[in-house]
């Protein structure tokens, strides 16, 4: 599921934004009553965005804890200590995926490569227009849109998506949403 994002640039200016790609740990939710081995991980019924493992082992209470936000706070529950452990996303390893990003005039129901709608078409692979460098085992996704490519945008709102294709080709959209160029301002220079 792809996030919504609104970015701004002067015309002419390099439009340069960082994104990361975050998956979900897989893990089991907390419940009562349950018998719980050392090093199991839980994350609360409501997510509080943190999992926590298990440094005493035991049986969960009747009634889930209140779970702390700090990293290595612990929690009793029944007779199972709970610490936490840290976030419950992890970065997704983009090592071998390649990317593109296009900026369109007009919302379109199906953006691709080949959409000839696209007044500017961004990969992996450098050119003029810009790049998109991807960080490996850090999930991060840098784009940069150059100063050139903007200079030939007129200024009003536009619309990108960003796609990350994975080693098997699968088409994942990890970030869309509206970029508004405004006029190029020329400053003054005083004698």
């Amino acid at each position: 599921m792809s996030q919504t994002y609104a970015l701004a640039c002067d015309q002419g200016a390099t439009l340069t934004f960082v994104a990361t790609w975050l998956d979900a740990i897989p893990t089991a939710s907390w419940a009562p009553a349950t018998v719980v081995g050392t090093n199991d991980s839980v994350v609360p019924s409501a997510s509080n965005g943190y999992i926590f493992e298990c440094t005493t082992a035991g049986l969960t209470g009747a009634l889930e804890p209140t779970w702390p936000t700090t990293l290595a706070a612990t929690v009793t529950d029944g007779t199972v200590v709970w610490t936490c452990a840290g976030p419950d996303v992890a970065a997704q390893d983009l090592n071998s995926y390649t990317a593109y990003m296009g900026i369109s005039s007009t919302v379109q129901p199906v953006l691709n490569a080949a959409n000839p709608e696209y007044l500017a078409f961004v990969t992996t692979t450098s050119s003029s227009q810009g790049s998109i460098t991807l960080g490996g085992a850090a999930g991060t996704v840098t784009v940069v849109v150059t100063g050139e490519t903007t200079a030939l945008l007129t200024a009003k709102k536009y619309y990108y998506d960003l796609f990350l294709i994975s080693p098997t080709d699968v088409s994942t959209m990890l970030l869309t949403g509206t970029i508004v160029v405004t006029p190029a301002v020329t400053t003054p220079t005083y004698e």
